[in-house]
């Protein structure tokens, strides 16, 4: 495992499930680091969790009080509303950041994302798109190099939201996924294949979008979702059909060329690619925790060894402007048809 000189103290912002997720990795693997849990006071509970409890070292109720204790690298894992809250006083005074995707909700002023750009220079920044980390989309990327002329890529993502966490099946619609004042609905949620389509196709023209909230969860955000997109590089045919709505889970990536095809099921860790009439199987024997793990092992490694994160800044706020134009469609689409 990466030996740590730099990184000795790490705050973690929000302690729902992505948050303990961090929060177990590091301790795994770097039992040694202090780790400090920065939480409203209404969220704090002494005994809210006995296994989650017995990592953390400090707590905090205040980002003043948290820099008093001197942080080397913070992971914000709070609602997606308060992510840019957080993100910029920590950023202000050097400290490296893990922040999960997505970085904001698209509504937040242009002034304060300028700040956040500034502050970067002296810090790492790394937003949390894991599937960057997972070992069979790195192999799909490697792959698309050898296909001759990409015709169509197909992003496909449907699961079923009040299983997303068994332990609080009842009480899905208070979770951050469901609220649009958190930063809930489908798009955001699901932001992980427009970021693999930007990284692997390059920068996108949104054609077409169209939103819906269906009555299957009665829902105040959408939670369902088809964008239709085009490479500016080489004007490929790119589609996004989201939703957490629908049963059974299936998430899958779909390349055709003008030589070869390519699948990757993403739950299945399965990639089969077809050229020339001859078929290739990739299994990906992986934990659920190991593209987290990877991902954290990354962002240590840029700290360390002064890298560049593999998902930055600029590129989580393409993704955001991507959703943005994907809304403003959406919205205009509808009132035409009124």
């Amino acid at each position: 495992m990466l030996e740590l000189k730099k990184v000795e103290k790490i705050t973690i912002c929000g302690l729902g499930s992505i948050g303990s997720r961090h929060l177990r990795i590091i301790k795994k693997n770097w039992p040694h680091l202090q780790i400090a849990a920065l939480r409203s006071k209404e969220e704090y509970s002494p005994n809210f969790d006995k296994d989650i409890e017995g990592y953390i070292d400090e707590y905090f109720f205040s980002v003043d009080d948290t820099l008093k204790w001197s942080p080397d690298c913070v992971i914000i894992s709070n609602p997606t509303s308060r992510h840019l809250e957080f993100a910029l006083p920590f950023a202000k005074y050097s400290k490296h950041l893990l922040i999960e995707k997505p970085i904001g909700t698209g509504l937040e002023d242009k002034f304060y994302w300028d700040e956040l750009k500034k502050y970067s220079r002296n810090i790492k920044i790394l937003v949390g798109y894991v599937f960057r980390h997972e070992k069979g989309i790195k192999k799909m990327k490697e792959l698309i190099k050898d296909m001759e002329h990409v015709l169509e890529a197909d992003f496909y993502c449907g699961s079923w939201l009040p299983s997303w966490r068994p332990n609080q099946i009842d009480s899905y619609k208070k979770g951050v996924s469901s609220r649009q004042e958190l930063g809930g609905g489908v798009l955001l949620e699901l932001s992980h294949e427009i970021d693999l389509a930007y990284w692997i196709f390059g920068d996108l023209k949104i054609n077409y979008s169209y939103l819906e909230k269906t009555d299957l969860l009665n829902l105040d955000v959408e939670d369902k979702a088809l964008i239709h997109a085009t490479s500016q590089d080489n004007n490929c045919s790119i589609t996004f059909r989201l939703n957490f709505c629908s049963r059974p889970s299936q998430r899958k990536i779909r390349i055709i060329a003008s030589d070869s095809y390519l699948e990757y099921d993403l739950l299945k860790a399965k990639l089969i690619f077809v050229k020339n009439s001859e078929k290739e199987v990739f299994e990906f024997n992986r934990s659920k925790d190991q593209k987290y793990e990877d991902q954290l092992i990354h962002f240590f490694e840029c700290i360390e060894n002064d890298k560049k994160t593999k998902c930055n800044l600029h590129d989580a706020i393409k993704v955001l402007d991507y959703i943005k134009i994907s809304k403003k469609i959406n919205r205009n689409h509808k009132e035409n048809c009124e």
